[in-house]
């Protein structure tokens, strides 16, 4: 399959789903917005906008363009955070006093796992709380996450195209052209 068909098709998904509401598409900063002011957000939005987003960023990851990193990266820990912290207020692990400490921790846990830089993760969390009151509480959620990652092995498609790339640049290099 072309490029072209690949690119074009990736990008007709994310306009349908971007004409039925921004929350699919884009940085994601207004869908964070409205999760940490409100949090009323339907638990099946969350869902589908979590699903969608991260079949979109997987989409273009898959096949070389890039669909944001930090960003929809961001977006997609603010919903997991939101939907943890709604289980836990659900089933009476925390107070609805503590959802924003989970939202955040939701946050760096997915920037860390999804970036592998879980210093970057913890460096962003102590400034998104301005202190170092809560250093800890990220610090295992961020170690967790890396070590998922690390026990399963996900291994992101930015860099699996990278590879691929590689091995057709060595191929190309490594063949004799005559003149």
């Amino acid at each position: 399959i072309s490029m072209l068909v690949k690119v074009s098709a990736v990008s007709l998904i994310a306009a349908v789903f971007g004409l039925c509401s921004g929350m699919f598409i884009g940085s994601g900063h207004d869908l964070i917005e409205n999760i940490f002011e409100n949090g009323n957000i339907s638990i099946l939005l969350l869902a589908t906008v979590l699903i969608v987003r991260a079949v979109l960023l997987m989409a273009a990851g898959g096949i070389g363009i890039t669909g944001g990193k930090f960003l929809p990266t961001l977006a997609i820990g603010a919903i997991l955070g939101e939907l943890s912290a709604r289980l836990c207020i659900y089933i009476g692990l925390i107070d609805g006093e503590h959802r924003t400490v989970l939202l955040l921790l939701g946050v760096a846990a997915f920037l860390a796992a999804r970036s592998k830089i879980p210093v970057v993760a913890l460096c962003f969390s102590v400034e998104a709380l301005c202190g170092f009151s809560n250093i800890a509480h990220f610090a295992v959620s961020i170690g967790i996450s890396c070590l998922v990652v690390k026990l399963f092995e996900v291994k992101d498609f930015s860099e699996t195209v990278i590879e691929k790339n590689k091995v057709k640049n060595k191929e190309l290099c490594d063949t004799e052209v005559e003149l």
